[in-house]
C-alpha cells in the first residue's frame, strides 16, 4: 500500500460517506459544507446517521488496512449498515485498483 493511496482513499471517504453539515459563513450566499469525521494521519473514522461507527485505518508499516464497523449493542443490523459496507469496500477495492495495481490483485 503506498502513502498515495492512502491518501486518495481517505480523501474518497470523507467525501462520499459521512454526514454533511452545513455551515454558513458571513456571505449568506455562501454556503460550506463540513463532514462529521476524525481523520488522522493513518485512518478516518466517522458516524451515519444510524449511529454505525466505520472506521478505515492503515497500519504503521503500511502493510494492511482494516476496516472496522461497530455498532450499539442494542442496534440490529439492518439493510441500509449492509448497502454501506459493501459501497464502502467498493470504495477501498476501487482506489486500490487506481493506484496498486499489486493489492488489488491480490484482493481478487
Amino acid at each position: 500500500f503506498t502513502p498515495r493511496c492512502l491518501h486518495a482513499l481517505m480523501h474518497r471517504l470523507a467525501n462520499q460517506f459521512p454526514l454533511r453539515t452545513e455551515e454558513f459563513k458571513h456571505d449568506k450566499e455562501i454556503h460550506c459544507f463540513s463532514r462529521r469525521c476524525k481523520v488522522w494521519s493513518t485512518g478516518i473514522t466517522w458516524l451515519d446517521k444510524f449511529a454505525i461507527r466505520f472506521i478505515v485505518e492503515m497500519d504503521k508499516s503500511l502493510q494492511c488496512l482494516s476496516f472496522t464497523v461497530s455498532a450499539d449493542k442494542k442496534q440490529k443490523i439492518s439493510s441500509h449498515y449492509q448497502k454501506q459496507h459493501k459501497c464502502i469496500l467498493d470504495v477501498i477495492k476501487k482506489c486500490c485498483e487506481e493506484f496498486c495495481p499489486l493489492v488489488a490483485e491480490n484482493m481478487k
